[in-house]
């Protein structure tokens, strides 16, 4: 705390504004700035006027901007694992890959059941998208199934 004013974490922070919106959360080892980037510029050039949050840096644009619609699009970030704290109503997994272990105890599996735990936070009223052509999302699909009445799935996708 300095000067009395609370430090908090990104995620923190990005999970209390995901509370009062309706939050789209996008998620992956690969392709996440890139999918949210892509997202935005949708709903943006349907008028949607989102609020968004990116973590990278975007080619001519800001990576974030306080919109006029009940819409958060966010960058979750599963490296250090970030994303855990998020509560989506939509949930986009874009692929799942052996990057940032360190950060899930040098676990692959570790890393594998945090998306599962990611994926958990959505509301049984929620959606999430994945990307059946990767190999490691394919191996969690079953659980997914279980978990959702409906998953979304993105065949033949190059990231």
């Amino acid at each position: 705390m300095k000067a009395n004013i609370p430090v908090i974490q990104r995620a923190q922070m990005l999970a209390e504004l995901m509370r009062f919106n309706y939050g789209v959360a996008i998620a992956g080892t690969h392709g996440k700035t890139t999918t949210t980037s892509i997202l935005v510029h949708i709903l943006c050039y349907a008028n949607f006027d989102p609020t968004y949050i990116i973590g990278g840096k975007i080619l001519n644009s800001k990576s974030s901007s306080l919109g006029s619609s009940e819409y958060l699009i966010a960058e979750a970030d599963e490296s250090d694992a970030s994303f855990l704290n998020l509560t989506p109503n939509i949930a986009v997994i874009t692929n799942i890959d052996n990057d940032h272990l360190i950060n899930h105890d040098n676990s692959f599996d570790k890393l594998k059941d945090n998306f599962i735990k990611f994926s958990n936070n959505i509301p049984f009223y929620g959606k999430c998208i994945i990307n059946k052509s990767d190999k490691n999302i394919s191996k969690i699909e079953k659980i997914l199934r279980k978990r959702f009445r409906l998953v979304l799935i993105l065949k033949q996708t190059t990231w």
